[in-house]
């Protein structure tokens, strides 16, 4: 049993209706092609069909009474027509017929030599070079689209390695750094815990007026209040051991304003604590905790302009989280802003003042710990950063 022979839309584009006749007898002749031919006279109403009707192959005449065949085939290829397109010509015309091949026909006969068969063959091989046409377009695309998608995915690692790297190096800095103040605390014990014992020495051998005695009591306090402060920050720039323990929030808050109370102080910065009694203990690594702490105290601190402002720390007990709130009375977070505040080196402070690290490592320790960490905001009012962690009910 024969194949059915493939039925194709077919427009021919002849100014000569004797010529048109002859087509179309020849096209019926043809052994193995079966068309719908529709018929036009001139370019332009021949170009009209072709948009209402889509044919797969236009048999076009070169010489027509208002478009010559390059001028046809150039508004096809302006309006990306998806058709095969086969160049008719008189004889001594092949130059002109080679010319619309190269402008965007697919083949051409003569127009003295036709015949079925060699009718048949050219539409044949028109429309075959049109398909591999589209079939090369396609790959093309796809290679574009892989190549895009490819040029994408390294752009994003290597976004990725520079932010890993520049975490890297700015946690070899705090290193460097936490070990500069671990070995400058070390040298200051001794001279400190040295002066203090003398004042004491003093305090208990000498009779003292009711003045210097006070003065006296207030030398050994700071002198007290100084020891404290190196042992919060040799414990704050000691590497984490990683290990997770029941830690005391409050003591832990407490701690590190401890660090901050000097700037807010020197900046009229009123510190107001809320602390919920039945807060229990939780299991974290201490350190790294602390450090989301002071970062979200020292960012308030920063956002407040002069001549001052407040921050509000509040502790909750939830029935299995606990909730730690820091409010300022800021400038307050813009929308836009907001939805890169946690992006790692995204940073408003000048470049002098900030790396646009602290929320990014914050979040992604409270993250780490099984919480969340939030943030709401209102331009021109503050800024509220929330702390979220699970807790297990573990008493104080």
């Amino acid at each position: 049993m024969s194949e059915p022979k493939p039925r194709i839309k077919l427009l021919v584009v002849e100014d000569s209706p004797e010529d048109r006749v002859i087509y179309r007898r020849l096209l019926e002749q043809c052994p193995d092609l079966e068309c719908e031919v529709l018929e036009s006279d001139t370019g332009e109403d021949g170009l009209r069909l072709c948009r209402e009707n889509a044919p797969d192959c236009i048999i076009l005449d070169y010489n027509l009474p208002d478009l010559d065949g390059l001028e046809f085939v150039a508004d096809l290829r302006k309006n990306q027509y998806p058709g095969a397109v086969v160049m008719l010509t008189g004889t001594g015309s092949e130059e002109i017929a080679v010319t619309a091949i190269k402008q965007g026909a697919q083949d051409y006969l003569l127009k003295d030599h036709l015949t079925p068969m060699s009718l048949s063959k050219a539409i044949r091989s028109a429309l075959r070079i049109k398909e591999l046409d589209r079939q090369k377009k396609k790959a093309e695309e796809e290679l574009k689209a892989h190549k895009d998608r490819l040029e994408e995915l390294v752009e994003k690692r290597t976004a990725e390695l520079k932010s890993a790297h520049q975490q890297l190096l700015h946690a070899e800095k705090l290193s460097a750094t936490g070990k500069l103040a671990a070995s400058i605390a070390h040298e200051f014990n001794n001279p400190i815990y040295g002066i203090r014992n003398v004042l004491e020495q003093i305090r208990e051998d000498l009779a003292l007026d009711e003045t210097h005695a006070y003065l006296v009591d207030l030398a050994i306090r700071e002198c007290s209040r100084v020891a404290t402060l190196i042992r919060k920050l040799q414990d704050f720039h000691r590497p984490s051991d990683g290990v997770v323990s029941l830690m005391n929030l409050h003591q832990a808050i407490d701690d590190m304003l401890l660090l901050a109370d000097k700037k807010m102080k020197e900046r009229n910065i009123r510190l107001k604590k809320i602390y919920d009694p039945r807060l229990p203990q939780i299991r974290a690594v201490a350190d790294q905790i602390k450090q989301v702490i002071l970062n979200l105290v020292q960012n308030a601190e920063e956002a407040i302009p002069d001549p001052g402002g407040e921050i509000v720390i509040t502790t909750n007990a939830q029935p299995d989280t606990i909730l730690i709130e820091v409010q300022d009375t800021g400038c307050g977070i813009s929308p836009e802003t907001m939805k890169m505040i946690f992006d790692p080196f995204f940073t408003t402070k000048p470049q002098v003042k900030g790396t646009g690290l602290g929320l990014s490592v914050s979040y992604g320790i409270i993250k780490k710990h099984g919480g969340d960490l939030l943030v709401e905001s209102v331009p021109g009012k503050g800024s509220t950063f929330i702390i979220i962690l699970p807790c297990e009910g573990e008493g104080r």
